[in-house]
């Protein structure tokens, strides 16, 4: 499971999520592969999707470590 979105202005983060797409188009329609793994993309993730989805995880500690990821790679 993938989850993300884009600003129109970035494109790369679109290439991403286009990318994402087209293989799930793949790994899903292959008759070998699809019976163990398939490619599920949510739109339009944030905070309140991700408490449905994962419901038993603190999303608090993973957006302070998300925070802190990126003041150090700045």
């Amino acid at each position: 499971m993938i989850g993300g979105k884009a600003f129109a202005a970035y494109t790369n983060a679109k290439r991403i999520v286009r990318l994402v797409n087209d293989v799930g188009v793949v790994v899903n329609t292959d008759p070998k592969v699809n019976n163990y793994l398939n490619v599920v993309f949510v739109p339009n993730y944030n905070v309140s999707v991700a408490e449905v989805l994962i419901p038993g995880s603190e999303l608090s500690q993973h957006k302070q470590q998300a925070w802190k990821q990126v003041a150090q790679a700045t």
